[in-house]
């Protein structure tokens, strides 16, 4: 037993590599030195599990080394201060990037670009040029959510005691400076976005360069008066009012969410800012919640009369046709329903045997549809009822 035991520790030790490289500066192309290098493993079958976690520290030439890997693959990260996280074999601001260690090769070399980040420093103030302290400032930039353009927060800091802010550790890019801060009482500070605008289509987007510093990125706010929505909640199928729902008032651009459980038919939603809102109600009964959703545009004054009108979910059902040569084993389909509206719940399947499926419990919504089907599978046409749907 002793004897086996130790050959199979020496076959272990046998087969592992080293990794070695060095960590670069992407713009000087000068070594960074002090940065943290891991090499993870990736979790699947026939290669190395999570808990497969190498650890070094580049030194003053920026060169870090790791022995006695096990081959497999593994991402390769860096960090370090001043620099945006960085993956070996990566753009600017990728943070996962798999690197094959091999088993013939007893030395393996690898090389990490980092990225020096940026900065945006600035001030907030009010009307009168007081500062403005633990305001809420971030750097927003567009992204793609549930297939739609949106605008996403990518850095978030507060503002000091001075109304002095540091968005600092940015990857390079452009960007939209935000600050809001709310308060009840006698009003609040709405969303606002430099150089003091609330519609981001007249906003300045920003340009943040490698280890680039953006001063003086100043923004003034304005105190509005809070408001209040009021109405009431109606089933769509027979018109009588529901009482036992929740609602919410939710801001278009997602930064404000307001709202609690109704016991009665009856609605209010306070200290909410002027602007627009998505109502969203959902009855709380037992069995399958009814939902409902509408726009609402505040003004500068209480708006009340709001009818919510709540409708019932509907399943789904379709089936699958696959062509003579498709094997056996690839006809294994998954189904997803994914909203583009917030507030919208995803509705999955899976294909059985007779290639049929149905999507269970479906609001009334906007839908993404997506599928996963197995590798050199794919899907030819869809057909929603005798309509064809783009793909």
């Amino acid at each position: 037993m002793t004897r086996l035991l130790y050959l199979l520790l020496f076959v272990a030790v046998a087969h592992a590599q080293t990794v070695q490289g060095v960590a670069l500066n992407s713009v000087t192309r000068k070594p960074v030195a002090g940065a943290t290098v891991q090499l993870i493993g990736v979790a699947k079958e026939e290669e190395v599990a999570d808990v497969d976690i190498y650890r070094a520290q580049s030194d003053a030439a920026g060169r870090f080394r790791f022995d006695r890997v096990i081959p497999g693959r593994y991402r390769a990260a860096a960090d370090a201060q001043g620099f945006t996280r960085m993956a070996s074999g990566a753009n600017a601001g990728t943070r996962t990037q798999r690197v094959l260690v091999d088993a013939s090769a007893r030395v393996q070399e690898i090389v990490i670009p980092m990225t020096p980040a940026s900065v945006i420093t600035g001030r907030v103030a009010d009307q009168d040029g007081d500062p403005i302290s633990y305001v809420s400032v971030e750097a927003l930039q567009y992204g793609y959510q549930s297939g739609k353009k949106a605008l996403r927060s990518v850095v978030n800091m507060r503002t000091n005691d001075r109304g002095e802010y540091r968005l600092f550790g940015l990857p390079p890019g452009r960007y939209y400076v935000r600050a809001t801060m709310r308060s009840g009482g006698a009003g609040a500070y709405g969303p606002t976005f430099f150089p003091g605008t609330r519609d981001v289509a007249q906003a300045t987007l920003l340009e943040a360069a490698p280890s680039g510093e953006l001063r003086s990125i100043d923004i003034m706010l304005h105190r509005d008066a809070l408001h209040s929505l009021t109405g009431k909640v109606v089933d769509g199928q027979t018109g009588q009012a529901v009482a036992n729902v929740y609602v919410s008032a939710r801001t278009v651009s997602d930064t404000f969410s307001n709202g609690s459980p109704q016991l009665t038919d009856a609605f209010t939603i306070h200290d909410l800012l002027p602007g627009k809102y998505l109502l969203y109600a959902q009855e709380f009964s037992g069995g399958t919640p009814k939902t409902g959703r509408q726009m609402v545009d505040l003004g500068n004054a209480d708006l009340t009369g709001v009818l919510l009108t709540l409708t019932a979910p509907v399943s789904l059902s379709g089936t699958v046709r696959t062509g003579a040569d498709v094997p056996e084993d690839a006809q294994k389909l998954h189904f997803s329903l994914l909203p583009e509206e917030p507030f919208g719940t995803n509705s999955s399947a899976n294909v059985n045997a007779k290639g049929a499926f149905t999507l269970q419990n479906v609001q009334p919504d906007r839908y993404r549809l997506e599928w996963t089907i197995p590798k050199g599978v794919y899907v030819k046409s869809i057909k929603l009822g005798d309509r064809l749907l783009r793909i």
